[in-house]
């Protein structure tokens, strides 16, 4: 998607170290992203409220965009740290790209291909016991083609930048009625550890929706299903036939698109207490707490996005706690109409708040999508997994 993976390598006839050298020294050039500055994450200067007291965004947005006008989007951000350094994935044209940076805010560069072909998207990475997982959607070159869920393993090598990916392995692909809606897909994958049942849950997304108003080619997701497997790896298998969420025409009419999900880091394990535990006597047990990226459709038939702040006591039922809790906000130099895909990451130099990463982008013609990052505060976070309301706004 982003232009960063449009160039090619200079020289052909060098050695493959040299060439995939200067490979990604020429798509580190091509992303256009802040260079040369330092930030403080824990800075208040470096932040400006949202819409919200308890969300900021930062001042220096977007992270990253394409270079030139035109060029395919930067999106579907995907955030990892490991021993102060911050490795953020993003599909482009050519695979999914691996950008590294010392802060998490500014002169990130190419490290890698973590996946090498066109038709990848939404990745989602996490470090886990010394090997690092990637799950991703792979479709073909048009987004009109088929896609599935599919899984790269590495072991982690703080030392180098670029990591020994595993051959892709296929863990999930279109099997229900629901999941081939405008075009059979999955993709979207979040996986995360179940402590009280002892396994792993991937939510996803599925089938297609066009956003015709707006007159972009970047179709959006229909539904959320769930799975589970008794390992990372799988294999895995639907939790019900039916979706997880859905458009709610019926209830909401606004909702014409559930988009994506993911529960947000640092607040996505359940309390182990069983069912004797007395919540009267210890107070309510922790919640998980997820974002789910909703596309809607005004009373005027414009179309348009929000970020639903939802909990859940078991991780299958979910209440939504504010179902607005952050929009797309015109501001100079930054002009959104939607905010789609995301990642959250709880990072080391920042104690106080969770940052998110999202895929945003303009609503015209020839516009391209770029990658934004906002903090949230935790003690917020906190309050919220520890009350025993269920709903603020619907």
């Amino acid at each position: 998607m982003g232009s960063a993976c449009g160039a090619e390598a200079q020289v052909q006839t060098h050695s493959p170290v040299r060439a995939l050298s200067e490979e990604l020294a020429a798509l580190t050039r091509e992303v256009a992203c802040l260079r040369s500055l330092k930030f403080e994450a824990n800075d208040p200067k470096s932040w400006q409220p949202a819409q919200t007291a308890t969300v900021q965004d930062f001042v220096q947005n977007p992270l990253l965009t394409p270079l030139r006008k035109g060029n395919p989007s930067l999106g579907d951000p995907s955030i990892l740290e490991v021993s102060g350094c911050y490795h953020l994935f993003v599909p482009c044209a050519r695979g999914i790209l691996h950008l590294s940076s010392t802060d998490g805010l500014s002169n990130w560069t190419a490290s890698e291909l973590a996946v090498h072909g066109p038709g990848a998207v939404g990745p989602f990475v996490r470090h886990l016991e010394g090997v690092v997982y990637l799950f991703y959607e792979q479709r073909g070159e048009s987004v009109f083609h088929p896609a599935s869920i599919f899984l790269k393993t590495a072991p982690l090598l703080e030392e180098s930048q670029a990591w020994q990916w595993s051959e892709p392995r296929q863990v999930l692909e279109p099997q229900l009625e629901w999941e081939k809606v405008g075009k059979s897909r999955v993709g979207n994958p979040f996986v995360v550890y179940d402590e009280k049942a002892a396994r792993w849950l991937l939510y996803y997304s599925a089938s297609l929706t066009f956003l015709t108003d707006a007159r972009i080619d970047d179709p959006q997701p229909l539904f959320i299903g769930l799975a589970e497997a008794p390992a990372a790896e799988g294999p895995y298998r639907r939790l019900q036939e039916t979706p997880l969420f859905r458009t709610a025409s019926d209830v909401h009419p606004q909702i014409i698109g559930a988009g994506s999900f993911k529960i947000i880091q640092g607040f996505d394990t359940l309390s182990q207490r069983d069912s004797t535990y007395d919540a009267l006597d210890h107070g309510s047990p922790r919640k998980l707490l997820a974002l789910q990226s909703r596309l809607t459709r005004t009373a005027l038939g414009m179309t348009g996005s929000s970020f639903a702040l939802l909990a859940s006591e078991d991780g299958l039922s979910w209440d939504v706690l504010d179902a607005h809790f952050l929009m797309p906000v015109q501001r100079p130099g930054w002009n959104l109409d939607y905010m789609l895909s995301f990642d959250t990451l709880m990072p080391s130099s920042d104690a106080n708040h969770v940052f998110l990463y999202y895929h945003a982008r303009e609503g015209q013609p020839g516009t391209s999508g770029c990658v934004g990052v906002s903090r949230i505060q935790r003690s917020f976070l906190e309050e919220l997994a520890c009350s025993q309301a269920t709903r603020v706004r619907a």
